[in-house]
């Protein structure tokens, strides 16, 4: 933990990654994965369901309170990257 920081809340998410089959504008008959929205159950220490984590990205917690964060960068995978 960096120095004048100090962890606030730790959680565990269950859930999904979900993606979407898109066809390629130029052909026809090539295809690409493209990631549409996370959507997991945040949970706390005790398996308590903490709140969730959806498209945005953002996080929500159960009492309605939220951030949603900025892509700054993206890292395009491999081709083969998902099976």
């Amino acid at each position: 933990m960096p120095p004048l920081q100090r962890l606030l809340l730790k959680a565990t998410a269950r859930g999904s990654q979900i993606y979407v089959c898109h066809q390629l504008a130029d052909n026809g008959l090539q295809f690409k994965w493209t990631l549409k929205a996370p959507d997991a159950e945040l949970f706390n220490s005790q398996g308590e369901v903490l709140g969730r984590h959806y498209a945005g990205p953002t996080w929500e917690a159960n009492d309605g309170s939220k951030i949603t964060a900025v892509v700054k960068a993206k890292e395009n995978a491999p081709n083969a990257s998902i099976p």
